[in-house]
């Protein structure tokens, strides 16, 4: 439900009114920042999605099953040691993308060293 209101909130709907520079500023900023964020809930929502599907197929082909049983395949499907791993590899590769996006090629200037120099 969240990845769903986050791409509706930030990408489809379209905004009514004219807006300022510091509102069109900081939707900038929020699409930004859901950009690196959404593979990771893509990640966790797919992950989620597949341990439903895992167990409503197991309750439907196996009938009659003891809780050890039902524990042990909830354990295998919900992938709960390979799920840090998942995130660090989408996390990683999500910002590192993100690195790599052409940026405005600014004049090698020192601002702070200019700053400290009209100040002495």
């Amino acid at each position: 439900v969240l990845l769903c209101i986050d791409l509706y909130l930030n990408f489809i709907r379209k905004p009514k009114h004219n807006k300022s520079l510091g509102v069109s500023y900081q939707i900038s900023e929020n699409r930004r920042i859901i950009l690196t964020i959404l593979p990771i809930e893509l990640t966790q929502t797919l992950i989620l999605l597949f341990t439903t599907a895992a167990l409503a197929i197991y309750f439907m082909c196996v009938a009659n099953t003891t809780p050890l049983e039902q524990q042990i395949f909830l354990e295998l499907v919900t992938l709960p040691n390979a799920l840090p791993l998942i995130l660090t590899f989408v996390i990683e590769r999500s910002v590192r993308k993100s690195l790599h996006k052409s940026h405005l090629v600014l004049p090698e200037t020192d601002y702070f060293e200019s700053l400290r120099r009209s100040w002495d």
